[in-house]
């Protein structure tokens, strides 16, 4: 292994040299890829993966949208957006992609990564109707592991391993529907969650109409927000910030951060006025005295225990939400939710979900100053007041600059929030942020630094605490296709620690430090090859860790491409793990972590037989050569290797 090591990181270095020419369509897939690993790659949860696909399948018109619009693009600053708009107000429209290409201001880069996300529909005020477009799509997808976990030698699990996913979705002139129908490895039905809606666009009063399931998203996610959450990513400027996209279809498989019933979104004049009404089930632990002592979030029926949990609650929500805009100006809107449950909830101490009715209400403001962009959010549940702030400032052209003060108390629970913080309950948790990203002939450079505090005890320690954490982020184009990435990361907590058998305070620091080098050998060949070191210290003990792995990409025509990575990975404990973000079926996203000593590769192959008909493969091996067994409880493989293969068959006209 440590031979290896130093043979990969001597080709690593020489892959410095290599240059070619590359379409623009692979820079797009890529950078579409890197900004996903930016925004998600310490999340274990990959459904957060489904913004960048909402945001995929319903581009931007950029002849009407606004600044306020075009900065719900997680990759977009306030001040991209207001040149963008100055840019396309100065010549009335832009006809297409090479008029868009050549806006003075905004980094040729983030305009090229916008591609994707937007259309240019031209404006013809002589054209009265509108030919009806229609289309239609399946996309199904099957998954199984080779190795056979406990729950099923043990006959513990109630189905069978193949996990599937069948969705089929429809659009005609301004109606969408879809229906998604999903089961888990284990799980005896194929139909365990099944989730739809049908919803009506129009550009008049009435806006959007969603009947199905759909999120709600407002302000900073204080009081309520979809599924879709990231936090503190490589993008130290725009990866803080929410910018609420009001009520939206659900399209994920997450089984339960979503509404079931009608909602709708209009606008008279400057005003847009949402409400909703819900009638959900959710999964949920019910003791002997009828009482709920927790929501059940992991969507799996396996066993006869996990089953009998299945669709205990019911939740009834109603509410809605004003907002008055002053377009490219400023914004403020107010909100107002009441939430019912048939059972009385109680989760064990006087800060957490106790009854069954709650009401949440909350302001937001978003205020545009040239360049400098003051937003936030405050939210009051009851019992307490919980505020984030943010301000942007564009201190020149290259130059922008954030901080973010979050303050939420520990009597401030929340069953639909997910503000911005160091964890994602939006309790307990006060600290400043403050984020500058700087473009400059040297490179992009990227610096965060979070101070955090925990008040109170909570659930992962008996004490009030402190933390930090630090990000220096680097990119470089060293030639036209070759880019270098240099990341720095270090975090440091409060916890309790073993000393002497005795438990004290003490600290834990997580230092990750990360070279990654992208390149082509030629139009048809990509490659990638990333170092990472891992330290882990706490109360020092000392733990370290490496990965190395490197990503061959072969495009044989349009019609196939095989995608391949080998990973080598060593560290001490699951304390040291390093995740590794990978390519996976389209619209998926892998990201796990790896701890241990092994080998990982994959090879993924992409057919398109015809221009409707598209095809995924997958199969990917994880190889620990020093292990009898892996995972736990029903979960738990005998043997060192771990192996999985997925298909996907998407069909669209």
């Amino acid at each position: 292994m440590k031979n290896f090591i130093k043979i990969f990181a001597l080709y690593f270095i020489t892959q410095i040299t290599i240059y070619s020419q590359i379409d623009s369509a692979e820079v797009i897939d890529e950078n579409i890829f890197e900004l996903t690993e930016s925004l998600f790659e310490n999340n274990e949860d990959i459904s957060s993966y489904d913004l960048v696909n909402q945001l995929l399948s319903n581009p931007i018109d950029i002849n009407k949208t606004t600044v306020n619009e075009l900065t719900n693009l997680p990759f977009l600053t306030l001040q991209d957006a207001q040149t963008i708009i100055k840019q396309r107000d100065k010549i009335k429209y832009f006809n297409s992609f090479n008029d868009f290409n050549t806006i003075k201001g905004v980094h040729p880069d983030v305009l090229l990564l916008m591609k994707p996300f937007v259309v240019f529909n031209i404006p013809d005020e002589k054209v009265e109707s509108k030919t009806t477009s229609a289309s239609f799509n399946i996309h199904s997808r099957i998954f199984s592991d080779f190795q056979n976990e406990r729950g099923y030698l043990d006959k513990r699990y109630l189905g069978s391993k193949i996990k599937s996913y069948n969705k089929i979705g429809a659009t005609f002139g301004n109606f969408r529907s879809r229906i998604l129908v999903e089961k888990d490895a284990g799980e005896s039905s194929f139909i365990d969650y099944i989730s739809g809606f049908v919803e009506y666009k129009n550009e008049s009063v009435i806006e959007k109409i969603i009947v199905g399931d759909y999120d709600f998203e407002f302000g900073q996610g204080l009081a309520i927000w979809s599924p879709y959450g990231y936090s503190k990513g490589s993008d130290a400027v725009n990866s803080i910030s929410k910018r609420a996209r009001g009520i939206s279809a659900h399209t994920s498989s997450d089984e339960n951060k979503f509404f079931r019933g009608l909602a709708l979104e209009s606008k008279l004049g400057n005003f847009q006025i949402t409400a909703f009404a819900s009638n959900n089930k959710k999964d949920a632990t019910i003791n002997d005295s009828d009482l709920v002592t927790n929501f059940v979030i992991s969507g799996y029926h396996r066993t006869e225990n996990e089953h009998s949990k299945l669709d205990n609650l019911t939740e009834t929500t109603y509410g809605g939400s004003v907002k008055y805009s002053l377009i490219d100006l400023f914004d403020v809107g107010i909100l107002h939710i009441n939430s019912a449950y048939n059972k009385y909830l109680d989760f064990g101490n006087n800060f957490s979900l106790n009854g069954n009715k709650f009401q949440f209400t909350s302001l937001s403001y978003n205020f545009y100053f040239n360049r400098l962009n003051v937003l936030g959010e405050v939210a009051y549940n009851g019992e307490a007041i919980a505020t984030v702030a943010n301000i942007f400032l564009g201190l020149s052209n290259n130059v922008q600059f954030v901080t973010t003060y979050r303050n939420y108390p520990k009597n401030y629970f929340n069953i639909f929030s997910n503000g911005f913080g160091e964890t994602n309950n939006t309790q307990n948790e006060n600290g400043f942020y403050f984020g500058v990203r700087i473009n400059s002939d040297y490179g992009k450079f990227n610096i965060y630094y979070d101070i955090f505090n925990f008040p109170y005890s909570n659930y992962t320690n008996g004490f009030s605490s402190n933390g930090n954490d630090f990000l220096f982020n680097y990119e470089n184009k060293l030639a036209r296709n070759v880019k270098l990435n240099l990341k720095v990361k270090d975090e440091i907590k409060e916890i309790f620690v073993s000393e002497n058998f005795r438990q004290i305070i003490g600290s834990t620091e997580k230092l990750n430090i990360r070279g990654t080098l992208d390149y082509n050998f030629s139009k048809s060949i990509f490659g990638k090859s990333r170092i990472e070191y891992v330290k882990f210290n706490e109360q020092n003990i000392l733990e370290e860790g490496y990965l190395l792995f490197q990503d061959v990409k072969f495009k044989f025509s349009d019609y196939f491409t095989l995608t391949s990575r080998i990973i080598f990975f060593q560290t001490e404990s699951y304390n040291s793990r390093i995740y590794e973000f990978e390519n996976d079926l389209r619209g998926v996203l892998s990201n796990s972590p790896l701890f241990g000593e092994g080998l990982r590769f994959y090879l993924l192959f992409n057919v398109k037989p015809t221009n409707n008909f598209y095809i995924y493969l997958k199969y990917s091996e994880t190889y620990k050569p020093n292990i009898k067994g892996s995972g736990s409880g029903y979960a738990e493989i005998n043997g060192n290797l771990d192996n999985k293969i997925s298909a996907q068959f998407d069909y669209r006209f």
